[in-house]
């Protein structure tokens, strides 16, 4: 049996008119997940049913605190390595590699790869997105 990483991208969007709004409630905005998960299987071919199985079986939904319907959705996007060493601690389970001009600055390239920093008004408005069985 050999290890397999395997990333897997989600998309959580509400649905339905919201019962309430407050200053922080936006209806133009999704949130997307990346996923990294570890597997055993005897192939690369067996690690992707996994990994699938595993990406539709994490889909869900829930009612946020505005009233709406929250629903994470796998993305149908799904990357998988194999490790080359036994998991352990400071292991690296995942590694992408990508092409840039070498002009662009590493700030510019940091923002495309995890995204800009967030500002406090889009941290605010993730509300929308909690569970209101778990607040």
């Amino acid at each position: 049996m050999k290890w397999y990483s395997a990333k897997t991208v989600f998309r959580t969007t509400c649905f339905n008119i919201p019962k309430s709004q407050d200053i922080f409630f936006r209806d133009d905005i999704d949130l997307v997940e990346e996923r990294i998960v570890l597997i055993r299987a005897l192939s690369e071919d067996t690690a992707i049913k996994k990994a699938e199985k595993d990406a539709k079986e994490y889909e869900y939904e829930y009612e946020n605190s505005y009233g709406q319907i929250v629903k994470t959705k796998y993305m149908e996007s799904l990357d998988i390595i194999e490790l080359y060493d036994e998991p352990e601690d400071l292991i690296e389970v995942y590694s992408s590699t990508r092409i840039y001009p070498r002009s662009l600055e590493n700030e510019a390239i940091i923002d495309q790869i995890l995204g800009p920093v967030e500002n406090e008004s889009d941290r605010k408005s993730r509300k929308i997105f909690s569970n209101t069985n778990l607040i």
